[in-house]
């Protein structure tokens, strides 16, 4: 049952999952249904063309979150003990707060998605209480090794890394959604049959959507593209090496969260929750390795994003200094012909008094005038 504090007349969707699960999908059909995920959203680009509905200030404060906390969206460790009363994370929630007054304020229904939330989510809950919004959950769920395929492709992550993230990122986004109205979203499905899924959604959530008229279903068939589903998990886990532990946890969790609208029984999965933690403790020194690696990583990011920021100005300085070099390598050149010229002359002028004195010591009056010069040199 939901806390009372959550009643009121405003409810939210938030579409929790791992990258690369459908959460875009999902999150499209759903605004093509009605649903309002705010005025900026992120533009498509080559590996989402049609969109991620994301709304751009929020995806920015939760990047920005995360990177404060010395994490970033493909880390597999846990987020730092009592991260939620951290300045970084107040500093996000005042700023979340006045997305949510400026641009949710007074409406019926709206939502967000943003994959992020899985690990974040429960950054939301007193900016929600406080407003009287009842937030209602939609869980993206795609095969893990799916997703591991995909965001292999996409960013050239290791097939293991990959696992461990969609783990950390699947048990945060089910564990921090209990107790909230729920529905699961098996990517699939959606695919395959959006309206039986759409229709699903609705009815767990108990959503008010308008009817969809011809126009709108005929934008979301477009919209749902079944050749965008690139990786099918044909392969088994073991073909990519993956350790046993891992690869049983995936699967074990893909399954038991696949069917948890049949089944609301936590049991299984607080099992995996114990087993991953005993196992976390042993990989200390590995957390520790990561760490350092996403240090590095954020400092890369944060270099690109500079250089990316600044790229416009370091041409205009480029253009600068290389007309301060072609000035001076037009005046070195100036100096240098001067000089030159200079030298010539110097050297016509030697020339000019060499012969002039060659010309005066074979004179008539230098040899008449060449015994005055004898004396003189007997008396000086």
């Amino acid at each position: 049952m939901i806390d009372e504090a959550y009643t009121g007349s405003q409810k939210a969707v938030f579409v929790l999952g791992m990258h690369r699960s459908g959460t875009s999908a999902t999150a499209g059909v759903l605004h093509y249904a009605g649903i309002d995920f705010g005025k900026r959203l992120l533009p498509g680009r080559a590996d989402n063309p049609k969109g991620y509905f994301e709304h751009e200030e929020v995806w920015q404060i939760h990047e920005t979150l995360l990177n404060d906390l010395g994490s970033c969206w493909d880390d597999i460790r846990p987020l730092p003990s009592g991260w939620l009363e951290s300045d970084a994370a107040r500093h996000a929630s005042a700023r979340l707060r006045d997305i949510v007054d400026r641009e949710f304020s007074g409406m019926p229904l709206w939502g967000l998605k943003d994959p992020r939330l899985s690990r974040l989510f429960p950054l939301w809950f007193p900016i929600l209480k406080e407003r009287s919004i009842i937030p209602l959950v939609v869980l993206a769920l795609r095969h893990p090794l799916e997703v591991a395929q995909s965001l292999h492709r996409r960013d050239k992550i290791g097939m293991s890394h990959a696992l461990a993230v969609w783990l950390r990122y699947t048990l945060e986004a089910e564990l921090s959604s209990r107790g909230f109205p729920r529905v699961v979203q098996y990517y699939p499905r959606l695919i395959n049959d959006w309206r039986t899924e759409l229709a699903k959604i609705s009815g767990v959530l108990g959503l008010s959507l308008p009817e969809l008229s011809a126009v709108a279903q005929t934008r979301i068939d477009s919209f749902i593209d079944k050749d965008l589903r690139h990786e099918k998990p044909h392969q088994q886990m073991a073909e990519y090496g993956i350790i046993d532990n891992l690869s049983d946890w995936c699967t074990s969790l893909h399954n038991k969260i696949k069917h948890l609208d049949v089944s609301q029984s936590f049991d299984d999965l607080n099992d995996i929750y114990q087993n991953i933690f005993d196992f976390e403790q042993k990989l200390i020194h590995y957390y520790e390795f990561s760490g350092n690696y996403i240090k590095l990583k954020l400092e890369y990011e944060k270099n690109i994003t500079w250089l990316e920021e600044n790229r416009e100005n370091l041409n205009s300085e480029i253009i600068r200094l290389n007309d301060i070099i072609q000035d001076i390598s037009e005046k070195k050149n100036y100096v240098i012909t001067r000089l030159r010229r200079e030298i010539d002359y110097a050297k016509s002028d030697i020339k000019n008094r060499d012969r002039i004195i060659q010309e005066l010591h074979h004179s008539t009056s230098w040899k008449i005038t060449a015994p005055l010069r004898i004396v003189r040199k007997l008396f000086s």
